[in-house]
Order: C-alpha cells, then structure tokens, then sequence
C-alpha cells in the first residue's frame, strides 16, 4: 500500500518541473505586408524575448541545483528555453532579410 501511495505521488508530481515550449514561427503570411518600422519593431521585441528566455535559462540551472537536494522529481529538465530561442533566431533571419530588402540604407 505504501508503495503505491509513493508512486501516485511520483506520478501526480512528475510533470511539475517544467513547462510547454511556444516558439515563434520563422515567417508569417503577412510579412510582405509589414513596413520597415514594423520589421525592425519586431526584430527589437525578438531581442527582448531573447534576453529573457536566456534569463530564464539561468534561474533555472540555479533552481535545479536546490532541487537535486529536495526533490529531483521537481527539476526542470526540458528544453523549452532553447526551443524557443532557437526558433526566435530562425525568425531574425527571414526578418533581418526582409529589413535588408525593404529599409532604406
């Protein structure tokens, strides 16, 4: 009975330690649409996002560490951050591309 009661706690606590990846996609259908302050707005919001998921990332190492001591079943082993920043730096690509093509110089 007690090993049943640990492995239904195991089982309701296991999907605790991280969270959902929700990359961005590299092109939008309205791309050709966007003016140069509106690629370049983005490229700026892209950035930001990016400092925060590299944030992110180290909150977490820090946080894993203290939970190997408490309880490993807590620790955030996914890949969420980098799933997402690499999929913002596929997006600055095709934006970096379309900035060239439309901005001024």
């Amino acid at each position: 009975m007690k090993k049943i009661l640990i492995l239904g706690l195991l089982l309701v606590t296991a999907g605790c330690g991280g969270r959902v990846a929700h990359p961005v996609a590299a092109t939008n259908d309205f791309d050709d649409r966007l003016s140069c302050d509106h690629l370049q707005a983005e490229r700026a919001v892209n950035n930001s996002e990016f400092a925060e998921l590299v944030k992110e990332r180290k909150n977490d190492e820090v946080n894993n560490v203290g939970m190997v001591l408490l309880s490993p079943i807590m620790m955030d082993l996914s890949s969420s951050e980098r799933k997402e920043a690499e999929a913002l730096v596929k997006r600055d690509e095709v934006l970096d591309k379309l900035i060239a093509a439309k901005c001024p110089k």
